[in-house]
């Protein structure tokens, strides 16, 4: 008997990965909750209901499914539920937060299954509610099939306990406090007095910060093109790109209608080290250019490996204000001539002082024999061998220089928030 059960068991969870209504692809993570295999619903009844749970899950961060189904594969409806939840992607957060609607319309029955934060605001005493509400209604689709009705006013049950409970919105967990609450109802705005210098990671003096603010301004009223240099111990889990993006999305930057402007992210995070420059808006075009974006961190590279944080925000400040200016910034110059030029100069010069010393030195007679230079009497040898005793090989890997490398580029890519943004940025 328990090898039968769990063949079956085997075989729901194939089965459960192969239905094609609840498949686990993006478009189901994204706006796929209603499960319904058996048409229980007209069209327009299932684009009603899926508009309804998944403006819920949108405003509270919180999953919610409903499956209407009469197979449960010899199953209890306890384990087809759970079974539903696990294999289709469902639960929001890291303890995959939600609630399952679970009817079988061949037995009759239904089953509110609950997840992660779900088990504490859906207790024994709150899902009682609820079926005291929706059994009667369930009862009588199964005679005129009206399972619409029933479904809905478990949605409008369900969000009312969301309600009431007053949940937080998720997308700003672990994130800056500047970092919205809810993405998708983020409305952009213009900050003009939103600091040109933020150095969270504190790697300028107070004087330095407001000298390089100066630069930047005067470099703004030149362009119209707003400017924005930023600095952070971390990037919250987000690539250097984005994290810079959201940093000048989120904050109010940008001037006109398209935002345009740039923001410069020195990120100081250990093993995540490194630097990015994201336009965006009328100025955007300048930095699609990946020899712009090379020919600029070119010039800054050095110094930001040294250290000399300062000093490189001076050149890269620089760069930009020709790249306005030109609409291209010019590759750094190279010294190889003047070098190699030197050296053979240095060559010739040691060549004729060693001429002169060796002819200054006295010769010695040379020997034909080398029995001249031996005590034939000193030692002898009888026997020569080398022992041994084992052979060791050790392999070094040899460490390739990273410096003058190319810049990590992308173009048109977007924040959190939306909007296109090209740059690109090197690690050091």
């Amino acid at each position: 008997m328990k090898k039968t059960v769990s063949i079956i068991l085997c075989v729901l969870c194939l089965a459960a990965l192969l239905m094609p209504t609840a498949a686990a692809d993006e478009n189901y993570d994204d706006y796929y909750r209603i499960n319904d295999y058996i048409d229980a619903f007209s069209q327009e009844q299932l684009y009603a209901l899926e508009d309804k749970i998944c403006g819920a899950i949108e405003q509270y961060g919180f999953d919610m499914a409903v499956c209407i189904t009469d197979n449960l594969y010899e199953s209890t409806i306890e384990e087809y539920a759970d079974w539903i939840f696990t294999y289709n992607n469902m639960g929001s957060g890291p303890n995959n937060d939600g609630l399952l609607l679970m009817i079988d319309v061949a037995a009759g029955d239904v089953y509110i299954d609950s997840f992660g934060l779900g088990n504490t605001l859906f207790d024994y005493d709150t899902k009682e509610a609820i079926y005291d509400e929706i059994i009667p209604l369930l009862t009588d689709a199964l005679e005129n099939g009206d399972f619409y009705t029933a479904v809905d006013r478990y949605i409008d049950l369900s969000v009312a306990v969301l309600d009431d409970y007053g949940l937080p919105e998720t997308d700003n967990v672990g994130k800056p406090d500047w970092y919205p609450a809810n993405l998708k109802q983020f409305e952009r705005f213009h900050n003009p007095d939103a600091p040109k210098v933020v150095d969270n990671a504190d790697i300028f003096t107070d004087a330095e910060e407001a000298n390089l603010s100066d630069i930047i301004q005067g470099i703004i009223g030149k362009y119209n093109y707003d400017l924005v240099l930023f600095t952070d111990v971390s990037s919250y889990g987000l690539s250097r790109g984005v994290y810079a993006a959201d940093f000048y999305h989120f904050n109010g930057y940008g001037i006109g209608d398209n935002y345009s402007g740039s923001v410069l992210l020195i990120c100081m995070e250990p093993g995540n080290r490194g630097w990015w420059t994201a336009g965006t808006g009328d100025c955007e075009y300048l930095y699609a250019s990946e020899e712009n974006i090379n020919n600029i961190d070119d010039r800054i590279e050095p110094d930001m490996k040294e250290g000399n944080y300062y000093e490189a925000m001076l050149k890269y400040f620089a760069a930009i204000d020709e790249l306005y200016a030109n609409g291209s910034v010019a590759k750094q110059k190279q010294y190889g001539v003047p070098v190699v030029a030197g050296l053979i100069v240095g060559l010739i010069v040691g060549v004729i002082v060693i001429s002169i010393l060796l002819g200054l030195m006295k010769k010695v007679k040379e020997a034909t024999a080398a029995e001249r230079y031996l005590d034939l009497n000193s030692f002898h040898v009888r026997k020569s061998r080398d022992h041994y005793l084992y052979t060791s090989v050790t392999k070094v890997r040899r460490q390739s220089s990273s410096s003058g490398g190319r810049s990590s580029h992308s173009s048109g890519y977007s924040s959190s928030g939306g909007g296109s943004y090209s740059g690109g940025g090197r690690s050091f």
